[in-house]
């Protein structure tokens, strides 16, 4: 979806859940980590797997650890399906349950 659309999408979820909302930041490109640029993966030893993994990541929620600054971050373009999970990320860090959508 366009980041248009995003961020309407994810102004209904706020606006439902009935909690502020925050930053957001759009890239351009997906972010592609290549399975040698993971190392939980040779922690739970499949290291000999790395090379087969590809990770794309189309979003994160993010929390600055010194100022606890919340944000989110969308790589490429989301799904409807990547924003409504980042934005319970967010619902899980502020203990708040996900209202689904009355039809």
């Amino acid at each position: 979806m366009k980041e248009k659309e995003a961020r309407e999408l994810l102004k209904e979820l706020f606006e439902r859940h009935c909690i502020s909302s925050i930053p957001v930041k759009f890239h351009p490109t997906p972010m592609i980590t290549k399975g040698e640029d993971i190392p939980e993966l040779k922690e739970a030893g499949l290291g000999h797997l790395a090379a087969a993994v590809t990770v794309i990541t189309k979003g994160e929620f993010k929390v600055d650890p010194v100022t606890g600054e919340r944000w989110f971050e969308f790589y490429g373009r989301p799904s409807p399906n990547d924003v409504r999970h980042e934005f319970r990320h967010y619902l899980d860090h502020l203990g708040v349950e996900y209202i689904r959508k009355k039809s």
